[in-house]
């Protein structure tokens, strides 16, 4: 029985040793797994502050986008406006012009606007344009120098 005694002791201090074996294995585990849940962890972080960059850039490019379509726009009528203006100078330069009196007269032809097929197509969001086209006037006779 003596003999069985040292034995129980030895058993008994394997198994604390088996055991305190064991939970160092599972405390450095935790450890391992705390560390890589920290490292998923700031992977996430970066990645979101990479994609919240990102969004920025494309919000940024679609605020450059509006104010350039808002400039064409802009540029647009201003072109419309322009075209207007030079239609009204046409018309009164051709009535000017055609107050002089050439050898057939071509000049003292009324102006001719184009029909509606004829004209040249303008912006659809333009409202209401009051644009005329000119027809080229095609002289028969030839023409000699001066």
């Amino acid at each position: 029985m003596r003999e069985c005694l040292p034995r129980r002791g030895r058993s008994a201090a394997h198994l604390a040793y088996l055991a305190w074996r064991d939970v160092g294995e599972a405390m450095r585990q935790s450890v391992s797994q705390t560390r890589r849940a920290a490292e998923l962890s700031r992977a996430i972080t970066e990645a979101s502050d990479e994609q919240a960059a990102g969004i920025n850039q494309v919000s940024q490019a679609i605020i450059q986008l509006d104010n350039v379509t808002q400039q064409n726009a802009t540029l647009v009528e201003e072109a419309h406006a322009a075209v207007n203006t030079l239609d009204a100078q046409a018309r009164k330069l051709v009535d000017l012009v055609g107050i002089f009196k050439t050898g057939d007269n071509a000049f003292a032809a009324p102006l001719q606007t184009a029909s509606p097929s004829e004209r040249i197509p303008v912006n659809k969001g333009v409202t209401n344009p009051k644009r005329a086209s000119f027809k080229v006037f095609e002289s028969t006779d030839d023409w000699t120098e001066f």
